[in-house]
């Protein structure tokens, strides 16, 4: 019977989860506020792994463009605390990306919602005329 997950993904699965404890538990830099990690991708021969963050609360770009500088610069101490966690010959190289999906699910969810207000009111005011 074939595996659900490859390898990868198991590893990437992994890597999330010890990545959010070490970022939750051990970083201590207020610059980082409230973050999450969302996803971690690995490319297919396991040596780099792109991590997906979050930073709620925070839409300023330019304080999220320093919280993401500041992970890549901690990507060495992060890598060194992942090999003490999981069992692996080597860690892969951590590129740190800001996720920028709930906040365009959160401005299409308020474009929805205005285009329902604005429906509405039209479909209003084409009934006052109607009569």
């Amino acid at each position: 019977m074939p595996r659900e997950f490859s390898r990868s993904q198991r590893i990437a699965d992994q890597m999330h989860k010890e990545l959010a404890n070490v970022l939750q538990q051990e970083m201590k830099d207020p610059r980082l506020g409230f973050m999450t990690v969302n996803k971690v991708d690995l490319g297919t021969d396991i040596s780099c792994a792109k991590v997906y963050v979050t930073f709620l609360g925070v839409s300023d770009p330019q304080a999220i463009k320093e919280a993401v500088t500041l992970l890549k610069r901690a990507a060495g101490f992060l890598r060194s605390r992942l090999s003490s966690r999981m069992r692996m010959r080597t860690v892969p190289q951590l590129y740190f990306r800001h996720d920028e999906s709930l906040a365009r699910a959160d401005r299409i969810a308020r474009l929805v919602q205005q285009a329902v207000v604005e429906d509405a009111t039209v479909g209003a005011h084409a009934g006052e005329e109607t009569s």
